[in-house]
Parts: C-alpha cells; sequence; structure tokens
C-alpha cells in the first residue's frame, strides 16, 4: 500500500547533526528506508527551535541551504513535488516523491512578501505555530506541555488567530497552500474554521477523546476539519497515542476507529511525526509502516478506507488546494 506520510522532521534532525547521507542513515526516515515502506509521497518538515514570537528569516534559510545540498546529492534518487501534476509525472520515475512543509511560519514576522518567497520556494503545506505564540497566533501547548505528555491546558489555548493571521489565512487560500492547524491553539482552529475558504488538515494529530494530550483533536474539532472537507494524520508519539501504553499498533488502531466514526471515512491519514518524536515505538521507522497496514485489515477496515488512509484522502486535498 503506497503511502503519503503529511508529517517528518527528518531534514531538521539530519541538519543538527551534520548528517549529509540520507540514502541509509540511523534517522526513522531515509530513501532505504521509504522504499522498503511503499512511501508514495514523504512531507518534509522545516522549522527551527526559537522560543520566542518571531525569528530571523535568514536563520531559518540555514535549514533550507543545507536541504538543498542534499537535494542535489540525491538528484538522481529523489525529486520535490510541488502539484499533483508533479506527483503524476513523477509517480513512475522511479524517484522518491518529496513535500516540503513548514512547521511554524513565525520567520514571515507579519511580512506576505517573506511568505510568497516561501512559496516560491516550494512548500505547500505551512503550520502557522509550532509550540511557541508569532505573528499570527498561539500555539496549543508549550513545549514543556508536549515533552512531558501533560494534558495541562496552556494558558493561551483559547486564544485566537491575531489579526495578521487572518490576513494569512486568506492569503494561504489564495496562493494554494494547504493550512496546517496540529501545533495551532483550539481558539485558532475554531477562527480557521470560520475563515478558510479552502479545506485545511492537521498533519500530525490524533484524538482527544482517547488520549487527552492538548495535541490531539476533540470529537468537535474533528468533525468540523471532516466537514470542512481537511484530514488528520495519524501521529505515531506515544504520548498521543496512549498515556499509559505508548505508541502500540493497537492504540494507533483505536484512534484511526475514533477518527472514522467521527469525522468518517475521509478524514483519514498518516502523519508519523517519524525523527521528532521518541520512545518505545511498535513501528520504529517507516521500513515497517505496513505493519500498521495489515493491522488495519485484521481490524476490519475495507480496501477503499485503507487506501484513503494511506494517500486517497490526502492527494484529494491536494488537488483542492494546491492544483
Amino acid at each position: 500500500m503506497k503511502i503519503i506520510d503529511l508529517h517528518s522532521d527528518t531534514i531538521l534532525g539530519m541538519k543538527m547533526k551534520g548528517e549529509e547521507n540520507f540514502e541509509n542513515n540511523e534517522f526513522m526516515i531515509d530513501l532505504t528506508k521509504l522504499a522498503k515502506g511503499e512511501s508514495f509521497v514523504q512531507c518534509l518538515g522545516f522549522f527551527d527551535f526559537k522560543p520566542m514570537s518571531n525569528y530571523d528569516y535568514e536563520v531559518f534559510k540555514q535549514g533550507e541551504q543545507f536541504a538543498e545540498k542534499i537535494f542535489a546529492k540525491y538528484a538522481d534518487k529523489l525529486t520535490i513535488v510541488k502539484s499533483v501534476k508533479d506527483i503524476a509525472e513523477a509517480e513512475n520515475s522511479g524517484k522518491q516523491m518529496f513535500m516540503l512543509t513548514k512547521e511554524d511560519i513565525g520567520c514571515i514576522n507579519s511580512d506576505l512578501n517573506i511568505l510568497k518567497a516561501e512559496y516560491d520556494f516550494g512548500y505547500r503545506i505551512m503550520g502557522f505555530t509550532w509550540n511557541f505564540e508569532n505573528c499570527v497566533g498561539f500555539g496549543n501547548s508549550t513545549d514543556a506541555v508536549v515533552r512531558e505528555g501533560s494534558p495541562t491546558v496552556y494558558p493561551h489555548m483559547n486564544d485566537g488567530l491575531k489579526p495578521f493571521g487572518k490576513q494569512v489565512t486568506e492569503y494561504m487560500n489564495e496562493l494554494g497552500v494547504i493550512i496546517d492547524c496540529s501545533h495551532l491553539s483550539d481558539g485558532g482552529f475554531w477562527d480557521l474554521i470560520d475563515i478558510s475558504t479552502k479545506p485545511f488538515i492537521a498533519t500530525h494529530s490524533n484524538c482527544r477523546s482517547i488520549c487527552s494530550h492538548v495535541r490531539n483533536l476533540t470529537d468537535e474539532m474533528i468533525k468540523a476539519l471532516a466537514d470542512k472537507g481537511g484530514i488528520s494524520g495519524l501521529n505515531f508519539c506515544p504520548e498521543f497515542i496512549d498515556e499509559k501504553t505508548g505508541c502500540t499498533i493497537e492504540g494507533m488502531i483505536a484512534h484511526l476507529k475514533h477518527m472514522m466514526k467521527v469525522g468518517g471515512e475521509d478524514f483519514l491519514a498518516c502523519g508519523t511525526d517519524f525523527d521528532g518524536i521518541g520512545g518505545e515505538l511498535e513501528i520504529p521507522d517507516f521500513s515497517k509502516i505496513q505493519l500498521l497496514i495489515q493491522a488495519m485489515e485484521t481490524a476490519g477496515f475495507t480496501a477503499n478506507q485503507i487506501e484513503k488512509f494511506g494517500y486517497k484522502n490526502a492527494m484529494r486535498v491536494f488537488g483542492e488546494v494546491i492544483g
């Protein structure tokens, strides 16, 4: 089963460790693991660890420069896709397809020209915030809350988008950028529901009613996002699957069943968060991801539902927003 994975932190991890081997390395994702796991399109998340409202665009670009070097080195083995047409043309090329995503847009510093420059660089999915407030809005948790797996409510959880965030929403709709709400405050999420004219997504979030972590979505959010035409990528992070047992395939199936019950089969997607998570993982890297597909079959998901989870739902949103 081919897989579109909506979120990974691999490229940042490689930059931090100075790892330039993308063929076969110690990370959860590399070209060899992607091939073994039957990757279709792998999303590569870019962001910077900056515990502040906004940060310098030139600092952020260092990560992009590192990535460009990797892409050039493996140009015969990979390609960057920016549209459904690109995907169709590259599907039979033998190259691994990647889509560039931003996990946080604090680096634009209230400048839409920088946002347009990032679009021109190739980003087609952009998250408004990471774990900190920035120029567009507020995160749904502090870094400490995420790391500790605490269900503690972040003080800004109910705060909505800032005025510039509402402007950015409209501009992203116009550009054809998919908005990612995974780290956004609950208040910001509901503003997106009201303002966005296009489907938006949670690239890597699970069900809060099963695991009460603030990074997960409430049933009300799942229903509203599904009604908007959006999707949510199943996150493999142990703290977001089960507070006691961690990341088991059984726990992942429970989240998928609940997502489908509340949001319908068109809501399901994959967003591993590989190389941004740790702990005991029953699926330790992308090469083993077909174990989840096998478990879905055993759990009674139909072939079409599994295909929708694997790639069809993501491709639908790509077509509706990116074009």
